[in-house]
């Protein structure tokens, strides 16, 4: 489309661009960005299928106070109008934001927030004017508006189980003993929660898959002080789960030599790694050497 490189020509000279900008920015964002930061960005957020019909240009700035911004363009030259457009937009601006977080974790500076992207649209189809002037946020896709704004206006629903009281927790029917679980997996012994344990698997009456499946994660990622003491107390509170659980429990002492082994490596391991940032290695060289985990290295600093 010759709309395409018309735009991308021009609007990759920067004096060009600092005009347009500086034309059609809010004067609120304006006053926000430092205009000498400005520099042109590599790379298309746009989708492949629909590069005929449009043309994505993404600057990046510094804002006044010298935090990262970006600033995102996007010409739309279509011959019919696009109510959807808030959502693409929406949808560019987030891949800006994921190329930029994946260009600093490649530098090792990850970051633990997103930069600010200003999605910009500017139209000149044959219909005028725009014909969804009046529906240019992104709430304005959907068909309940109301509870869209509802949703996206404000906080994430949020579920914590770790706060969630086990009495409630044992209201939640089907769900009662995956919520149990995972809320105590990090139990310094699970034989503690075992009467809990118990009481989920009976109000949740799992199914023989999903029942192998739980004992297997309790098994392979908690700490179970005495894994007979443990089965037995769901025996005796869920009699009909006695077949499975008895053929976990033989898991158990199958493989309770091979996780003491494994258990004595990570011990090593730890050591080694101990010794290392006492003589002052840095953690991440540490990591890469003895190949600890995320939340082995968490451990290693509160100690």
């Amino acid at each position: 489309m010759p709309h395409d490189g018309v735009f991308k020509k021009c609007m990759s000279d920067l004096m060009v661009a600092e005009d347009f900008l500086r034309a059609h920015l809010p004067a609120v964002i304006q006053q926000q960005l430092d205009f000498t930061t400005l520099s042109l960005s590599s790379g298309s957020f746009v989708d492949e299928d629909i590069k005929q019909y449009c043309s994505d240009i993404v600057y990046s700035l510094k804002s006044t106070q010298g935090e990262d911004c970006y600033i995102y363009c996007l010409v739309e030259h279509q011959s019919s109008d696009d109510p959807l457009m808030p959502f693409r937009l929406l949808r560019y601006s987030l891949a800006v934001m994921q190329k930029h977080l994946d260009q600093a974790k490649k530098r090792g500076q990850e970051s633990k927030v997103v930069p600010l992207v200003v999605p910009l649209l500017f139209y000149h189809g044959p219909k005028q004017p725009y014909p969804h002037t009046n529906k240019m946020r992104f709430v304005d896709c959907f068909e309940n508006v109301a509870l869209a704004e509802q949703l996206y206006h404000g906080p994430f629903p949020l579920v914590d189980i770790t706060v969630v009281p086990d009495e409630e927790i044992l209201t939640h029917r089907s769900i009662a003993l995956l919520e149990a679980v995972l809320k105590h997996i990090w139990s310094r012994d699970l034989l503690e929660k075992a009467i809990l344990l118990a009481q989920a698997w009976a109000i949740a009456n799992p199914t023989r898959e999903l029942a192998r499946t739980l004992m297997y994660y309790m098994w392979r990622i908690g700490e179970v002080s005495d894994e007979n003491a443990l089965v037995e107390t769901i025996i005796r509170a869920v009699p009909s789960s006695q077949e499975d659980v008895m053929t976990i429990a033989q898991r158990f002492e199958q493989r309770g030599e091979q996780r003491g082994e494994q258990r004595g490596r990570l011990d090593e391991r730890l050591a080694i790694a101990k010794g290392m940032l006492a003589e002052g290695a840095d953690e991440k060289f540490v990591k890469r050497v003895t190949k600890l985990s995320d939340e082995d290295m968490s451990q290693l600093r509160l100690h």
